[in-house]
């Protein structure tokens, strides 16, 4: 859910937490974001709209990374001879950083 919102903000330039709220309007997880919504801010965002997204940036870059990490771990587990032609085109893959 949070790479997923993540994506969100970064993909649409969503600035405030009430637009970013309304996307997720149908969602089960709708009280507990808007919850979250609602907790003070530190900082305006709007603001610091270069800073905001290079965080966002960064983060979803993080998010991509440790998921490939998580996926190639049984992966390498296996000999290679073990390994069935899918499993070594998906490894060919991440290995490449062509993203599936």
């Amino acid at each position: 859910m949070l790479f997923e919102i993540i994506r969100t903000i970064y993909a649409e330039e969503v600035r405030s937490p009430v637009l970013l709220l309304a996307k997720y309007q149908d969602r089960a997880e709708f009280s507990h974001l808007k919850q979250l919504a609602e907790q003070e801010q530190l900082l305006d965002v709007a603001d610091l709209p270069d800073e905001y997204r290079g965080v966002i940036f960064r983060l979803e870059r993080k998010l991509q990374e440790e998921s490939q990490t998580m996926l190639k771990r049984p992966l390498l587990t296996k000999s290679f001879a073990d390994l069935t032609d899918d499993e070594k085109q998906q490894l060919r893959d991440m290995t490449s950083g062509k993203s599936s």
